[in-house]
């Protein structure tokens, strides 16, 4: 499942400081986080209704939904060959 925990780290460390973001991301629950991915995993190939339903959680805005649905995919696509 997707670790958003890392992603914003990274986010973190980059652009704009938002000293609230890192606790806005661990305040979804992880039921949530399974049932939000679970959903955009099945809306793929439809990349906007996969962001839309990622983006629910709270801190989690499009770049980060793309960005893991990237992730998600090519490690999907890896694990076929």
């Amino acid at each position: 499942m997707f670790n958003f925990l890392n992603e914003h780290d990274c986010i973190l460390q980059r652009g704009k400081f938002r000293p609230r973001l890192q606790q806005m991301v661990e305040s979804n629950p992880e039921e949530l986080v399974v049932s939000a991915s679970k959903k955009a995993f099945k809306c793929i190939p439809n990349l906007k209704k996969a962001i839309e339903e990622l983006t629910v959680l709270k801190a989690v805005g499009p770049a980060t939904a793309s960005g893991k649905l990237f992730d998600y995919r090519r490690e999907t696509l890896t694990k076929n060959v």
